[in-house]
């Protein structure tokens, strides 16, 4: 167990999980490293868009210009309209 948390500690950036592995690291006496701070050069957003991201493309009508949009965990952003 112990060995599992040193492993996850700093990686946790879900503020429900983070809230759970403080109670955990207070358990067993483990000092928490809050989350390491993302960058262009981090990976952490593409293995997460990986996971749980889509990216759709689409046309409205045959007159109407496509549409692009992109989204993790189903909350899409319209790029253009």
């Amino acid at each position: 167990m112990i060995k599992l948390i040193n492993a996850i500690n700093g990686n946790i950036r879900n503020t429900k999980r983070f809230t759970q592995l403080i109670n955990v690291c207070d358990i067993l006496d483990i000092k928490v490293i809050n989350p390491i701070e993302l960058t262009v050069d981090n990976a952490w957003f593409s293995g997460f868009f990986d996971a749980d991201g889509t990216i759709n493309y689409y046309y409205r009508n045959k007159d109407s210009p496509p549409t692009l949009g992109w989204g993790v965990g189903g909350n899409i952003k319209w790029i253009i309209n």
